[in-house]
């Protein structure tokens, strides 16, 4: 820095990114202004004119004129208008925001004005120049859905989203209407295919086959439910939305038919008292978690969010798990039980166990076992 005495004032050697001897902190140029750069040409840079953000009129890319307005390219004085120079991402100098030119290049736009409207040359992405915002051509080019079969493709009758009635899955029929799958005419249908991920035959919405497979619904017809196979994240056939088997297992809801109820407390978002990782108190307090003293676990005080006995806010119990905090009352203070990541229990914040143990993990607690208050739950 220069004698000048004054942080972050560099020499005047026109280097990029370096700042005036002005002697005033964050200046650049002698002109006085902040955020000024050098008029040097480097990449950058912004003019000595002293207008903040101005950029050189070198015309590279990035580079602002040195029209003096802020934020201006071209010395059209357009905002955001770049040189008409055909790179891409360049826009025309007509001085039209967000245009593009007609380079034909991916991504240009064309010189006619109109905001992305492009290039009828084919080229992927390209728009048609017939002026329809969101027009693909009739081509059949990559962007368009072919009637070919192909995945994702639409048909050439030059109907937009438009998919084949091939059966293939996430094809939309051909009957013309957006967003129409199967011939029944409702929206989002799948075919019958027993395929994962396929809708019912049946026209309703969102409706899975009964094959058994995860994330199958029910040909119950109801929407949202899933088979009773008992597998995980499968609902009951009860026809009950969001109702998950009582099998007991992970994220599984009783089938007490209580929408998101887990254990038959019937209390909501509550899980089973297997202590099982994720499981909630059976005390049917919601967001409660086991007293068992496993990391992330709550009292079974029956408050909900509620950690130690002490009633403070993010204290969690003195049982010497990881990530337990002290029993000292002191939001963020950890136990100094000589788990890693526990702060001292001398009640300073960010202090570490005194224990020396700083990268050892309880042996009375197993990351398997850990209760996350972040629960498996399903609504």
């Amino acid at each position: 820095m220069l004698d000048a005495g004054l942080r972050g004032k560099m020499l005047a050697v026109g280097v990029r990114g370096k700042m005036l001897a002005a002697g005033m902190r964050g200046k650049m140029l002698a002109a006085g202004v902040r955020g000024k750069m050098l008029a040097a040409g480097v990449r950058g840079k912004m003019l000595a004119a002293g207008v903040r953000g101005k950029m050189l009129a070198a015309g590279l890319r990035g580079k602002m004129l040195a029209a003096g307005l802020r934020g201006k390219m071209l010395a059209v004085g357009v905002r955001r208008k770049m040189l008409a120079v055909g790179v891409r991402g360049k826009r025309l100098a007509a001085g039209v925001r967000g245009k593009r030119l007609a380079a034909g290049v991916r991504g240009k736009r064309l010189a006619a004005g109109v905001r992305e409207k492009m290039l009828a040359g084919g080229v992927r992405g390209k728009m048609l120049a017939a002026g329809v915002r969101g027009k693909m051509l009739a081509a059949g080019l990559r962007g368009k859905r072919l009637a070919a079969g192909v995945r994702g493709k639409m048909l050439a009758a030059g109907v937009r989203e438009k998919m084949l009635a091939g059966g293939v899955r996430g094809k939309m029929l051909a009957a013309g209407l957006r967003g129409k799958m199967l011939a029944a005419g409702v929206r989002e249908k799948m075919l019958a295919g027993g395929v994962r991920g396929k809708m019912l035959a049946a026209g309703l919405r969102g409706k899975m086959l009964a094959a058994g497979l995860r994330g199958k619904m029910l040909a119950a017809g109801v929407r949202g439910k899933m088979l009773a196979a008992g597998l995980r994240g499968k609902m009951l056939a009860a026809g009950l939305r969001g109702k998950m088997l009582a099998a007991g297992l992970r994220g599984k809801m009783l089938a007490a038919g209580v929408r998101g109820k887990m254990l038959a407390a019937g209390l909501r978002g509550k899980m089973l008292a297997a202590g099982l990782r994720g499981k909630m108190l059976a005390a049917g307090l919601r967001g409660k978690m086991l007293a068992v003293g496993v990391r992330g676990k709550m009292l079974a005080t029956g408050e909900r969010g509620k950690m130690l006995a002490a009633g403070l806010r993010g204290k969690m119990l003195a049982a010497g798990l990881r990530g337990k905090m002290l029993a000292a009352g002191m939001r963020g203070k950890m136990l100094a039980a000589g788990v890693r990541g526990n702060m001292l229990a001398a009640g300073l914040r960010g202090k570490m166990l005194a224990a020396g143990l700083r990268g050892k993990i309880q042996s009375d607690q197993s990351y398997s076992s850990a209760l996350m208050e972040k629960s498996y739950r399903i609504s």
